[in-house]
C-alpha cells in the first residue's frame, strides 16, 4: 500500500509483489514463535526497501513500451526428479502426499518487435540445497533457475531480458 501511495491513485490495487522461498535467503533467526519470518518490524528497514521498490518501479515505468505476454504450462515437469524431488517422505501416506509439483508454468513478455522482456518461471522449488547449518545468504536453487535462463538470452537493444523465479507449490519439493 506504501508503494501504490507514493506512485499515485492510477495504481492503487495494481502492485503485485513476490518473492520466492528459500532457507538460504535473508531473513532473521528467532526464538519467539510470535516473530515469524523477518522478526521484529524495523521501520528503517522497511523504508529502505520501500525506496528500492520505488526506484524499481519507476524505472520499469519509464522503460514501457508495446509487448505481448504469453504462458505456457507444462504439467509433467520433470518425471524423473532431476531438478526437484519430494521433500517429506513422513506424508507419503496422506492423500498427494507422494507428489511433488510436476507443474510448470512459464509467462515470458515480448516487445512488439518480437524482442524478450521478461521471462518468469513458475516451479515450486524450496530452496534448499545449502542445508538447514547454512548461515550464509545466497539465491540457492531458485536463484540458480534465474541465473540459468539468464544466461539463455543475451541482451537486447533494450536492454537485458528480466528473468524472476516465481514460488509455485513449493512446501513439499526440494531442488
Amino acid at each position: 500500500f506504501a508503494l501504490e501511495e507514493r506512485l499515485g491513485p492510477e495504481f492503487a490495487g495494481k502492485i503485485v509483489i513476490s518473492a520466492s522461498h528459500s532457507h538460504a535467503a535473508w531473513a532473521n533467526y528467532t526464538v519467539d514463535a510470535m516473530q515469524v519470518a523477518f522478526g521484529r518490524f524495523r521501520q528503517t528497514v522497511f523504508e529502505a526497501m520501500l525506496d528500492d521498490l520505488e526506484a524499481v518501479a519507476r524505472a520499469a515505468l519509464a522503460a514501457r513500451r508495446p509487448a505481448a505476454i504469453g504462458i505456457a504450462h507444462d504439467g509433467d515437469f520433470d518425471p524423473t526428479n532431476a531438478v526437484n524431488r519430494d521433500r517429506r517422505g513422513e506424508n507419503d501416506a496422506v492423500e498427494y502426499g507422494l507428489d511433488d509439483d510436476r507443474n510448470l508454468y512459464v509467462i515470458r513478455v515480448d516487445g512488439t518487435d518480437g524482442e524478450p522482456i521478461a521471462v518468469l518461471p513458475v516451479i515450486g522449488m524450496h530452496g534448499t540445497v545449502l542445508g538447514g547449518g547454512n548461515m550464509l545468504a545466497s539465491g540457492d536453487a531458485p536463484g540458480g533457475i534465474t541465473l540459468a535462463i539468464s544466461e539463455l538470452f543475451d541482451a537486447t537493444p533494450s536492454g537485458p531480458v528480466v528473468v524472476a523465479h516465481l514460488q509455485g507449490a513449493g512446501g513439499n519439493v526440494s531442488p
